[in-house]
């Protein structure tokens, strides 16, 4: 999702997009009645989506994959963009732990996430609090 969220971005801003995945599926974290209109919109503006490749490598010349069918090919790129999941960030919170007298890790601090799962973890925190 963050892939293709940020390739969305790049196109709006103007740039020939290509997002690649390994799965055979693109945008698997969003729900179903939203993704074929979220893909849609993605090939609308111009984005190309290569499922099921096998990343070979970076040249000068751009990123080095092999297809699902089997055929080498290099996609011209003069920037690659990494999206390959998140880590939790609880700086914040071993911070000040033990320094007040509540203190509870949810959203991005306990785990990565979307952003309807870490407002729903507030609001739920929120009432035991």
């Amino acid at each position: 999702l963050v892939g293709c969220e940020t390739a969305e971005f790049l196109a709006d801003q103007g740039k020939e997009v290509t997002v690649m995945r390994r799965g055979p599926e693109m945008a698997t974290s969003v729900g179903p009645t939203m993704r074929d209109f979220f893909l849609s919109r993605l090939l609308d503006k111009g984005i190309t989506l290569l499922r099921g490749v096998r990343y070979d490598g970076v040249s000068a010349e751009g990123v080095i994959i092999t297809t699902r069918d089997g055929e080498e090919r290099t996609i011209a790129a003069d920037t690659v963009v990494l999206a390959a999941g998140a880590v939790p960030d609880a700086a914040l919170y071993e911070a000040v732990k033990g320094k007040v007298a509540e203190v509870y890790r949810i959203g991005d601090c306990a785990e990565p996430r979307t952003i309807r799962d870490a407002i729903s973890e507030g609001f739920r925190t929120g009432q035991k609090i």
